[in-house]
C-alpha cells in the first residue's frame, strides 16, 4: 500500500511540474516584453523576467498555484521594475537608456520595425506610470482586462477606461514627435 501511494505521489508532483514548466513556458515572453517597457533596458528586462519567474517558481511550490500566474508574475516583474527605476531615477535620459534593436538576418526588412519600437518605446517614456503600465500590462504581457485590473489593484471598467485614455496619450505624443502615430503604434505593439 505504501508503495501504491508513493506511485500517487510522484504522479501527482510530476503533473505539477509539468503544468508550472508550461505555465513558465506561456508567460515569460509576455513578462520579458513587459519588463522591457518598464525599464527601457534589454538587460534589465532579463533580469527582472528572470526575478518574477524565480519568485512564481517559489510561490508554486510552497503554496500551490496562483489564481492567476501571469498576472501573480506580472505583478513582481511590475514591482522589481518600480524598484530598479528608483534606484536609477534621474541618472539618465530615456534615449541613453535605450539600446538599438538587434542585429537580424536581412537589416532592411527589420528596420522600419525596430524604428517604430524605438519611437513606441520613447513615447512610452513620455507617458506617466500610471498611464505606461495600463499599456504594457495588456499589450506587453498580453493580460486579460480582468487579470491587468487585478495587478493594478483598480475595478476592470476603470482599468478599461484608463487603457483607452492611456492609448490617446500615446497616440497623441507619437503623433506630435513623428506625425501619424497610429500606424506606427500599431507596428511597434
Amino acid at each position: 500500500m505504501a508503495r501504491a501511494g508513493g506511485v500517487t505521489d510522484f504522479r501527482r508532483r510530476y503533473s505539477e511540474t509539468m503544468e508550472l514548466e508550461e505555465t513558465l513556458a506561456d508567460i515569460a515572453p509576455n513578462l520579458y516584453r513587459l519588463a522591457l517597457g518598464l525599464t527601457g533596458n534589454r538587460q534589465e528586462a532579463e533580469d527582472v523576467t528572470q526575478e518574477s519567474l524565480g519568485a512564481l517558481i517559489s510561490y508554486w511550490r510552497r503554496h500551490g498555484r496562483p489564481e492567476s500566474p501571469s498576472a501573480f508574475a506580472c505583478t513582481v516583474v511590475r514591482r522589481q521594475a518600480i524598484r530598479r527605476g528608483i534606484k536609477r531615477r534621474g541618472l539618465l535620459p530615456l534615449d541613453d537608456r535605450l539600446e538599438s534593436a538587434d542585429p537580424a538576418p536581412g537589416p532592411e526588412a527589420w528596420f522600419g520595425q525596430a524604428q517604430a519600437l524605438e519611437r513606441a518605446l520613447g513615447a512610452l517614456g513620455k507617458l506617466d506610470g500610471v498611464d505606461r503600465e495600463a499599456i504594457l500590462l495588456v499589450a506587453a504581457a498580453g493580460l486579460s482586462v480582468e487579470e491587468a485590473s487585478k495587478v493594478s489593484g483598480i475595478s476592470p471598467s476603470a482599468f478599461k477606461m484608463r487603457v483607452h485614455r492611456a492609448r490617446r496619450r500615446l497616440a497623441q505624443e507619437m503623433e506630435k514627435d513623428h506625425g501619424s502615430g497610429n500606424e506606427r503604434l500599431d507596428a511597434a505593439l
